[in-house]
């Protein structure tokens, strides 16, 4: 795409240059309403039970346009409380400051807000879509405009005194016109590779569960006389057939059963590492949100160190019964909180995959967690599961073998997913902040090309 016959500078030095005939334009300068709101009192159910009125908070705002507000007011709320005001379908609301700073949308219903939403609309100069992807491509530049510690606040005083870069108004809606379309074009991509991603986890799921309770698929030499393998009932219904010379017994049975450390003693910045649940994903260890400790400070009448082809699982919480196997990588780690099994009478990999397979998920463990208000499973409840498996050591290892290799081409194609959506994102970014700052002309994309 081209760019403008002329430029000068905007002197602002996150925006550079702009073309010659655009504008600096200040908010406080442009827009005839720039208000913010309020939170009625959360303890009076006067304000909220059956509230009609739509209260946006900074949770609803979703970088895109707003068609439902996840609370809503009474008229009682709104009339006792004047800092509350009702903005017009159209306003832009922005983030000022909490996990959500920075998220912008365009309301697209009649709505008052919470405090932590600044709310600006009526301009003669600026349209609310072109300021819509204005703020959406300089979002980090006015988080970095913040104050406060860890997490940045920016304010109304902030943002009245930005200068948006502005051309005139036909040439603004040109420039909506085209980022509405381009914008649309990337995000159909962008979930047409995450449906993609989606089916692989899918297929991933069903291969396990398939492998860990039939087999592999037959071959010649694992072949009944019928051309497939001999199966026999297993007892469980939900479950069905097995191969017939399968094995069908209580995870106690196949394995010991202890608790991690518990709580973990006082942390230390280079000390011991601790796996926690929020190490463990489904399978895999992460090293996020790492918690160390002195290892002075570990009782070892607890045996919480960890040892290659022990495995992990999440005991408590939001992500109780997953688990992950562990590796030479995290060998003398300390468990937390969660319990961990020692494989005894089972290829140690073969019951890591057994435990993240449907029929041990889906039919069992999630069942057990959710009988406490919250999420919980215990040694009790983990060593009651019903594990199927080969009786031969050889068959254990060809099972794991395969599902090595299938997972991990699963994993590489769901990686090339995952680079090319960040890749699309970043395009996209790119995009809408070279044409609000004039990088890029487009006036004439329609005429020249209904595909850029």
């Amino acid at each position: 795409m081209k760019a403008y016959p002329a430029y000068k500078e905007s002197g602002v030095e996150w925006i550079g240059d702009i073309p010659n005939h655009w504008e600096m334009r200040k908010v406080s300068r442009s827009f005839n309403l720039i208000g913010s709101g309020t939170t009625p009192k959360s303890d009076n159910a006067e304000y909220y039970d059956a509230g009609i009125i739509h209260w946006v908070i900074t949770g609803d705002l979703n970088d895109g346009y707003l068609t439902e507000s996840s609370k809503k007011i009474t008229q009682k709320a709104f009339d006792e409380y004047s800092t509350l005001k009702m903005y017009p379908e159209g306003t832009l609301l922005i983030a000022m400051y909490g996990a959500t700073i920075g998220k912008i949308s365009l309301l697209g219903f009649e709505a008052c807000t919470n405090q932590a939403c600044c709310a600006i609309a009526d301009s003669p100069y600026i349209t609310n879509t072109f300021a819509f992807y204005w703020f959406l491509a300089n979002k980090q530049n006015i988080i970095g405009l913040g104050y406060g510690g860890g997490q940045p606040n920016i304010s109304q005083d902030i943002i009245r005194t930005l200068r948006i870069s502005t051309p005139p108004l036909p040439e603004q809606r040109a420039i909506a016109d085209f980022l509405d379309r381009k914008t649309a074009q990337i995000d159909t991509l962008i979930e047409k590779k995450q449906r993609q991603i989606e089916l692989l986890q899918e297929q991933r799921t069903a291969l396990i569960n398939q492998a860990v309770t039939k087999g592999l698929p037959p071959s010649p030499d694992r072949r009944g006389a019928g051309g497939e393998v001999p199966m026999k009932d297993s007892g469980i219904e939900w479950l069905g057939e097995i191969p017939s010379h399968w094995e069908v017994a209580k995870l106690k049975f196949l394995g010991n059963i202890r608790y991690g450390l518990g709580q973990p003693p006082k942390e230390l910045k280079n000390g011991l590492p601790i796996i926690r649940a929020t190490n463990i994903e489904r399978g895999k260890i992460v090293l996020k949100d790492m918690f160390y400790v002195d290892p002075d400070d570990v009782p070892e009448n607890r045996n919480p160190y960890l040892a290659e082809g022990e495995i992990i699982v999440v005991r408590s919480g939001a992500y109780t019964a997953d688990s992950a196997i562990i590796t030479e990588d995290y060998v003398g780690a300390v468990a937390g909180y969660d319990m961990v099994i020692t494989p005894t009478t089972i290829d140690a990999e073969l019951l890591a995959y057994a435990l993240l397979s449907q029929y041990v998920l889906k039919n069992q463990l999630y069942l057990q967690r959710m009988r406490a208000a919250q999420p919980h499973l215990n040694a009790e409840e983990l060593g009651d599961t019903t594990i199927v498996f080969p009786s031969t050591e050889e068959e254990q290892k060809s099972i794991v073998s395969y599902l090595d290799i299938a997972t991990k081409n699963i994993a590489t194609a769901k990686d090339r997913m995952k680079k090319q959506i960040e890749l699309l994102q970043e395009y996209r970014t790119a995009l809408i902040s070279a044409a609000v700052t004039g990088k890029i002309d487009v006036r004439e994309w329609k005429v020249v090309s209904r595909e850029w």
